[in-house]
């Protein structure tokens, strides 16, 4: 079972390719960019480069696994359009399994985390649920991590931001807890986007 994973909306850029082999045969190779800007350019190359180090072909893979929000309107746009196009261009038509990267890390670390949009939205998760919250719900939240970019953050909250060393091993740890915990996904229907328009009426399923 070889697996394609994506994640480009917590303001990162990840990819990763899975393979599986018997019982305890588990490899993954991934690929990790702190700028989801970067996602646009980066996304083919990155999976080639990594199907070529893995010594596979696109056609080897058999599930791609996409983050499907909350986050970056931008790259989650980007991740499913390649996700869609991969799939469909696929011999087999392969199905894509979504899960919400945000609810997954906070349940992982049994960390409250808050993803902020902008100072006055963001989204929250206690592992179990995800919401919506506003700019006084951020400054009031006790206990938690912030998961983001360097930008945007005050000073306070800069010293509970995850730090960006060590986001690519967690997203590989994250893959090994989904991958264990086969509840967290869904087939991918939509994308939950973090965007400033929709925030008080749209939120994380």
């Amino acid at each position: 079972m070889n697996s394609l994973w994506l994640e480009a909306c917590l303001g990162s850029f990840y990819v990763a390719v899975t393979s599986e082999s018997g019982t305890n045969g588990f490899t993954l190779n991934s690929a990790f960019d702190a700028n989801p800007r970067n996602a646009n350019k980066l996304i083919s190359e990155s999976v080639n480069h990594l199907l070529e180090s893995g010594g596979l072909e696109s056609k080897s893979i058999d599930c791609i696994y996409l983050s499907k929000g909350p986050g970056s309107f931008t790259g989650i746009k980007l991740a499913a359009a390649f996700a869609l196009g991969f799939s469909f261009a696929h011999p087999r038509k392969i199905p894509i399994q979504s899960y919400n990267a945000l609810q997954c890390l906070s349940k992982m670390l049994s960390k409250n985390l808050i993803l902020k949009s902008t100072s006055k939205t963001g989204f929250y998760s206690d592992g179990v649920n995800t919401k919506n919250i506003n700019g006084s719900e951020i400054s009031k939240a006790d206990d938690v991590s912030f998961w983001g970019e360097w930008v945007g953050f005050s000073d306070e909250e800069k010293a509970d931001l995850f730090p960006l060393n060590e986001k690519q091993n967690t997203f590989d740890q994250l893959i090994e807890f989904i991958k264990n915990n086969k509840d967290l996904t869904e087939s991918f229907q939509s994308a939950n986007y973090l965007k400033e328009p929709e925030i008080h009426s749209k939120g994380a399923k």
